[in-house]
């Protein structure tokens, strides 16, 4: 299976990407550190090819991860990252098949929160092609 794991830093809820000043609209100063940190930590990689692809999340629980968030506002910051730094050309339907955001519980009491996204090459529900 042809895939692409990234580590992350655990990202902002969708609820906290953007704010609107007047007809303006910017990103707001935690989502464009978040970018900025993430943009330094995946490093440069190669743009993915291997359309249509599937796009997996996982949130692994600790310290900066409140169990009471909701799971899918982390992943439109992840994938406009990797659009941002040009590692998807797009995230619309036609380049992604399939999305899933999963969470795994901390194995220890002071572990720190991180996330991990894997794109893999796949066909239709979830098969991978």
């Amino acid at each position: 299976m042809t895939q692409l794991i990234l580590p992350l830093t655990i990202p902002p809820s969708v609820n906290h990407l953007y704010r609107r000043r007047g007809n303006k609209t910017f990103r707001t100063r935690a989502y464009q550190d978040w970018i900025n940190l993430n943009a330094i930590q995946i490093g440069k990689v190669k743009p993915w090819r291997n359309y249509p692809c599937h796009v997996r999340l996982t949130i692994f629980g600790g310290k900066g991860w409140p169990v009471s968030r909701d799971l899918d506002n982390a992943l439109k910051a992840v994938l406009d990252l990797l659009q941002h730094l040009q590692i998807l050309a797009e995230d619309n339907s036609k380049h992604i098949h399939g999305v899933e955001v999963l969470y795994q519980p901390p194995l220890g009491a002071k572990q720190d929160a991180w996330a991990e996204c894997v794109i893999y090459r796949g066909g239709g529900r979830g098969c991978v092609s």
